[in-house]
Formats: C-alpha cells, sequence, structure tokens
C-alpha cells in the first residue's frame, strides 16, 4: 500500500494469475524442461481426438447438405419434366379436339 517492496511479489503475482485463469475456465499446464509430464500426454492427445471427431462430424455435416441439394435438384428437374409433360399433352388434347 505503501508503494515498498513486497516480499514474494513474483509469487503472489503468479498466484493471481494463475487464479485469474482458473475462474475463467482455463486450466494452464506448466511445462519445465525435458520429457513431457504424463498428464501433458494426455490432454494432447484428448485435444487431437476432439479434433478428429469434429473434422468428422463436419465432413459428415457437408455430406448430408450436398445430398440435400443433390436431392432438391432432382425433384426440381422431374418436375419440370412433368410439368412439360403435361404442357405437351393438354396441346395434344387441344389439337385433337380442334381436328373433330
Amino acid at each position: 500500500k505503501s508503494g515498498g517492496y513486497v516480499k514474494n511479489s513474483h509469487l503472489i503475482g503468479l498466484f493471481r494469475r494463475i487464479c485469474k485463469l482458473l475462474h475463467f475456465g482455463i486450466y494452464p499446464v506448466f511445462i519445465f524442461d525435458g520429457e513431457s509430464p504424463y498428464l501433458k500426454k494426455l490432454t494432447t492427445l484428448k485435444r487431437r481426438k476432439q479434433k478428429k471427431k469434429r473434422e468428422m462430424a463436419y465432413l459428415a455435416n457437408n455430406r448430408k447438405l450436398l445430398m440435400k441439394e443433390f436431392l432438391i435438384k432432382e425433384l426440381e428437374k422431374q418436375k419440370n419434366k412433368k410439368t412439360d409433360e403435361n404442357e405437351e399433352s393438354i396441346e395434344e388434347e387441344i389439337v385433337l379436339d380442334e381436328e373433330k
């Protein structure tokens, strides 16, 4: 409070920063020189699996959307074909009626 030196201020700052991260749902992972800790390996494996799962869901979603577009276009073609056939048959009936 008086602006003087606080003993172990670097540790207090680190502790407060960690508390703030935890408050926002961020779980810090501390890495030290040497081989990766077991927890870090688990975390990276978990993230890879989640990423792969999201990618697969994304691709599946794209396939569904493409199939829907394809089906819609096919239905429109069939509808147009039927209306063209109906118009032709109506014209033929009119011609036949006129001939009688």
